[in-house]
């Protein structure tokens, strides 16, 4: 919307040349309207998901690398200073591209991953700050990345802004995910992702003892 006059529609964006087309007859440059405030009107999700995109941006790293590796490390000094909110250990959780062999999962495609269902936990950004498990990973072959994605509120399921990544060793692993702004604006918490960002690193592996935790102050 140009000034008073009436709301157009954006027909096409051109991103190169950096301009937009819209609807309607030619602007009268000649017109107080001309000069005035141009405002854009986007439903509530886009203007969520534009506002978080540039707020993971400026405040957030998406690459942990071996962070979670150096805190699982410490996991017995820390234990005093966190407090498990929630187990994951009792939540079946859903596979995909992955099967279950005796206590391990076994890769079965390019895009293996755990999702696990917490919508009923009625979590917010705030109530856990920490995902803790126990990793092994069987017939290594090279480096092991992790990324995990989270949703909940509006968001229908995962997205890239809504994740970290992080280079994974056998052992405990400990992710602050509160280091991301996207994990604290989050009301109601639905569900947490673990994917093996790069599958042939591993033949099978093991998640166990997960549970989402927090801080003591």
């Amino acid at each position: 919307q140009i000034g008073n006059s009436e709301p157009r529609k954006i027909l096409n964006i051109n991103i190169k040349d950096n301009y937009l087309i819209l609807e309607g007859g030619s602007i009268n440059r000649k017109s107080n309207d001309f000069f005035s405030t141009i405002q854009v009107v986007v439903t509530p999700q886009v203007e969520f998901d534009y506002k978080a995109a540039l707020f993971q941006k400026a405040f957030s790293t998406s690459d942990f690398r071996k962070i979670p590796v150096s805190w699982g490390k410490s996991s017995k000094s820390l234990e005093s200073r966190m407090t498990l909110v929630k187990s994951l250990n009792e939540i079946p959780p859903i596979l995909n591209q992955v099967s279950r062999a005796d206590e391990s999962y076994k890769v079965n495609g390019v895009d293996p991953y755990l999702i696990f269902d917490i919508s009923s936990a009625g979590l917010t950004g705030y109530d856990a700050g920490f995902l803790k498990f126990d990793f092994l990973c069987h017939g290594r072959n090279g480096e092991t990345r992790i990324q995990i994605f989270w949703w909940g509120d509006d968001h229908k399921g995962p997205s890239e802004s809504f994740s970290i990544k992080f280079t994974a060793e056998n052992g405990t692993l400990i992710i602050p995910l509160d280091a991301s702004p996207l994990w604290l604006t989050l009301k109601h918490i639905n569900g947490v992702r673990i994917d093996l960002d790069n599958p042939a690193s591993c033949s099978t592996f093991d998640i166990k003892n997960s549970g989402l935790f927090q801080r003591i102050f």
